[in-house]
């Protein structure tokens, strides 16, 4: 009896919490149930929503003043009623933050630009430190110096679906797009974010710590520094490490005016276990490196199941095994990296040998569906390719079979290296 009158009392409260719970409509010229978001926020209570009807929302005519455009104290959501392209919260570049969030937040649907925080401020786009992101365009915000996280700061929270976009972080910063600490970023376009630092800049596109990357675009990003930028993609950092899967890098950069970059496409320096698993990588390049692709600090990075084609240079130490790397410019490895069941193939100096053979390697064409799989970014393989089933090392590369065998013209050495200079 009475464990059916404490159930009775929790489905009470529940319904009494739903009964309790609204929803707060905001329009951009303020006709809504409150004149502007941070009044729907204000007047909200945990549990509640509120929704924004579509068009632009700025700093000015939100009358917005202080540190952030819109500051959220509780466990609420915040949505666009239709999608992201259509519900734009812009800070118009004044010193401050876009979105500043504290409690277990849920976003979504909104287009966030214009955040400019001022010196040591972190999250120029949006700053939360519990909660979720998905759906959302983060586009063209800034942190200044010791600014963490230009587009977003995300802590114990996920990004899923956004597109991160063209945000730039520092100096002496890192995450030039996303920083997340012990949280998720999954299916997200993270392209053309830029940090710059002195002596470098740590991760161009993300800066990941104790966090999980998965079936993620990230192309284009920068980390800069008269001596040396550290992961133009991506920076991986934190005690229990980073996981990296299923995501393809794609034109990323680390650059140094005065020395050594490292890790075109991610790198890491913390003693602490990196796994890199199913990715792509396809024209990255680091300054004066053998890290073009991939640089590590110790040996405990485990790259497998992964392609790479087209690099400047390959990789900088761990553990390599069943990938492809094929048409680097530059060197595929350094002495350090022991490779085992992979693909090495018309890589540059030192031609196709690479680090510690493992064993079970080999050395002929991977045969691509495409003639040019860095001008196409495909990568699939031919039903008849070496690494559809290699004798004792099985599947080898991140794609599977995508075509029929096909016929190969037979080009020379320059023919190949033209191909993937254009």
């Amino acid at each position: 009896m009475r464990h059916c009158l404490c159930q009775f009392v929790l489905l009470s409260y529940l319904l009494i919490d739903s009964v309790h719970a609204r929803t707060w409509y905001v329009t951009p010229n303020g006709t809504g149930q409150a004149p502007t978001i941070q009044a729907a926020v204000d007047s909200s209570t945990d549990g509640d929503e509120v929704v924004l009807a579509p068009g632009t929302y700025t700093w000015t005519s939100q009358a917005a003043s202080g540190s952030s455009m819109v500051t959220i104290m509780k466990s609420i959501t915040l949505r666009g009623e239709t999608d992201a392209e259509g519900t734009i919260l812009d800070a118009e570049g004044n010193s401050a933050r876009v979105i500043t969030a504290v409690g277990f937040i849920e976003i979504s649907r909104l287009t966030v630009t214009g955040g400019n925080p001022t010196f040591g401020v972190t999250g120029g786009g949006v700053g939360m430190s519990r909660g979720n992101i998905s759906h959302c365009i983060i586009r063209n915000n800034r942190t200044n110096s010791y600014g963490y996280g230009a587009g977003l700061v995300v802590g114990d929270g996920t990004v899923t679906h956004c597109q991160v976009l063209d945000n730039q972080a520092g100096p002496d910063a890192g995450g030039g797009g996303i920083y997340i600490e012990r949280g998720v970023v999954s299916s997200t376009l993270v392209r053309g974010n830029s940090v710059r630092g002195d002596p470098g800049g740590y991760g161009g596109g993300i800066y990941a710590q104790d966090s999980e990357i998965a079936d993620c675009w990230i192309e284009g990003n920068r980390a800069r520094g008269p001596f040396g930028g550290v992961g133009g993609g991506l920076y991986a950092s934190g005690r229990s490490g980073v996981t990296i899967t299923r995501c393809t890098f794609v034109g990323n950069s680390a650059e140094s005016a005065l020395s050594s970059a490292r890790g075109g496409a991610i790198a890491t320096t913390d003693l602490h276990p990196v796994a890199i698993t199913e990715c792509v990588f396809i024209g990255n390049r680091a300054t004066n490196s053998y890290s073009g692709a991939i640089f590590s600090s110790h040996a405990g990075v485990q790259i497998s199941y992964c392609t790479l084609v087209g690099n400047e240079t390959g990789i900088d130490n761990g553990t390599v095994r069943n990938s492809i790397i094929a048409w680097t410019n530059g060197p595929a490895c350094d002495s350090m990296v022991r490779v085992s069941c992979s693909l090495l193939f018309s890589n540059g100096q030192p031609g196709s040998t690479c680090g510690i053979d493992g064993g079970g390697n080999i050395q002929v064409d991977p045969q691509f569906c495409a003639v040019d799989p860095r001008a196409t970014r495909n990568v699939f393989l031919q039903s008849d390719s070496p690494c559809v089933d290699a004798p004792s090392c099985g599947r080898i590369g991140a794609a599977p079979v995508g075509c029929e065998a096909v016929s190969i013209e037979s080009l020379p050495w320059s023919g190949v290296k033209a191909i993937y200079r254009r």
